[in-house]
């Protein structure tokens, strides 16, 4: 008879484990049957011990009619098990803040987690020549947030935890702040040798009054 399961710790972990309760059989190793997802007939083996079985190594995944076959007698108990992996851990773009100036590195981009604890998580990306980076991000109230990031490319921001990825496309790019623009307008000699009145006006593209 069915007894309890657990899953997997971690996504395409094999830690996870099926309980059984056995009536009559022996403390030994037996070999059980089962169908995976697709109807096919597998194998794997129990060990017992004071009646009770414990099925062990096992991936997520679909485990049907488990029976087991002892001196040509079959158990008919329809027992039925799915081990499933973690929560895939969400992540979605909230803001992110250009660096305040050319080659700062005070960029930062804020993510909303959906189901992760407060803590710190390691973060990775792809920049833009598609190498792999990584860095930090702190979470606290689902909120992460990366800081002390220059100007530059942030795709493909996947964060994993117990071996799952996040699955959402995450794009950021960041910016240095505008180049100023200058040029020439006019200028005004010195009406004197050695005079100091001269001047050159010039016209600026992108400063505020100052």
């Amino acid at each position: 008879t069915g007894n309890a399961e657990s899953n997997p710790t971690a996504c395409s972990g094999t830690d996870g484990s099926i309980t059984l309760t056995t009536g009559n059989l022996s403390d030994g190793t037996y070999t059980l049957d089962y169908e995976d997802g697709s109807s096919a007939s597998q194998t794997f083996s129990m060990v017992v011990s004071g009646n009770v079985g414990t099925i062990s190594g096992l991936s997520a995944g679909v485990y049907n009619n488990i029976s087991i076959t002892e001196s040509g007698c079959s158990s008919v108990a329809y027992i039925d098990v799915t081990l499933s992996d973690p929560s895939i851990p969400t992540l979605s773009d909230n803001a992110e803040s250009n660096p305040t100036t050319c080659s700062g590195t005070d960029g930062s981009i804020t993510l909303t987690t959906g189901n992760l604890s407060d803590g710190t998580y390691s973060v990775s990306y792809e920049d833009v020549s598609s190498a792999t980076q990584t860095f930090s991000m702190v979470v606290s109230g689902n909120v992460g947030m990366i800081s002390g990031l220059s100007a530059g490319v942030y795709n493909n921001i996947t964060i994993t935890e117990s071996g799952c990825s996040s699955v959402a496309d995450i794009d950021v790019t960041l910016s240095d702040p505008s180049i100023p623009t200058l040029t020439g307008n006019a200028e005004s000699n010195p009406t004197a040798c050695s005079g100091t009145d001269g001047s050159i006006t010039l016209t600026t593209g992108n400063l505020s009054d100052g």
